[in-house]
């Protein structure tokens, strides 16, 4: 049997509730803190810790990407940081796309910090 990876699918990664972000944000760099490495949060935590109903995959998804984008374009970003209300409300719902086959990126970082530079041009 063949597992299929939550983040490999097709289309848009719907947008998330920006408090739910900033939990699976803090529960992500906490577990880190207290357990060096490589971690694993199973998909019943997540669901503790979420509002309910929420998007797991989604949510989990747009915090793997702003921790891209917070290691590798710190400079760009000053002083923000990634649980700011305005880093959280445009990774809330900027566009994203599940990851494909290939590596084509799931977005283009430096749109991501424009629009986070300038919310009127989103």
């Amino acid at each position: 049997m063949q597992t299929v990876h939550p983040w490999r699918r097709e289309g848009a990664v719907p947008a998330v509730d920006p408090a739910d972000l900033k939990t699976a944000w803090n529960l992500v760099y906490q577990t880190k803190k207290e357990r060096p490495g490589v971690i694993a949060i199973g998909r019943g935590l997540w669901e503790q810790v979420l509002s309910p109903g929420a998007d797991v995959d989604a949510i989990t998804f747009r915090a793997a990407m702003l921790d891209l984008i917070f290691k590798h374009h710190a400079a760009e970003l000053g002083n923000l940081q990634p649980t700011d209300a305005a880093v959280l409300s445009v990774m809330s719902d900027f566009p994203l796309r599940w990851l494909q086959p290939g590596g084509k990126p799931p977005f283009d970082p430096h749109k991501f910090i424009s629009r986070l530079h300038n919310p009127s041009a989103a």
